[in-house]
């Protein structure tokens, strides 16, 4: 192992004590992100977690409502009324025109006739 990857406990304890992310780490020392977990895991240490607000993280990006009740569980960008007007609108685009399905008869999923 090269000196330029080696990585002095202390070090990385007052690092990790400033409250830095691996990410921060690897940019305030210059040595990559690997290596800094890599020395993470050698020295039994860990970063502290980030404790997130879920009404910052979330923010509709096209009526600006950042209310959490309003978004679904696995959706970020849209809440819920933009995310059902979006679904909406796409399936509207996906049918056929209204004068094409009117002259077309189908039964059990089959054309039997287009006049």
């Amino acid at each position: 192992m090269s000196y330029e990857q080696f990585m002095e406990k202390e070090e990385l304890s007052h690092l990790i004590d400033d409250g830095l992310s691996t990410r921060e780490i690897s940019e305030k020392t210059g040595k990559s992100q690997t290596t800094i977990r890599y020395w993470l895991k050698k020295f039994d240490l860990k970063t502290q977690k980030k404790k997130f607000n879920k009404s910052e993280r979330r923010k509709c990006c096209h009526c600006k409502d950042d209310n959490p009740d309003n978004f679904y569980g696995h959706k970020q960008g849209l809440c819920k009324t933009c995310h059902n007007k979006y679904q909406i609108k796409k399936g509207k685009e996906n049918w056929p025109s209204r004068d094409w399905v009117e002259n077309v008869f189908i039964v059990a999923g089959t054309i039997l006739a287009v006049l």
